[in-house]
């Protein structure tokens, strides 16, 4: 599975002009990223046992998952998205 998002202010908004003019556009515009996910499954005949394997951002991209602006000192925080992920699930019917 892949997945693309455009480009996008992170915190959903247009700057104000005095947020531009302090500099924070850099750190509030993400560019647009892809991020590809893999799973497989696999189910036993009797259909008793089950496993899923998955793993995302598989390639470990870093994007911005949210920012934060203070609006008295222009300070900016950022966080990033998800990082690589994965793991194991077993299941069993009874």
């Amino acid at each position: 599975e892949m997945r693309y998002t455009a480009g996008m202010y992170v915190n959903g908004e247009p700057m104000t002009q005095a947020q531009v003019d302090a500099g924070v556009k850099p750190y509030a515009y993400q560019d647009g990223y892809m991020i590809a996910d893999i799973n497989a499954n696999w189910t036993s005949a009797s259909q008793r046992y089950s496993a899923t394997a998955y793993v995302r951002n598989v390639f470990d991209k870093v994007y911005k998952g949210q920012i934060q602006i203070s609006g008295g000192t222009g300070a900016v925080g950022v966080n990033a998205g998800d990082p690589r992920v994965w793991g194991l699930m077993f299941s069993v019917n009874f």
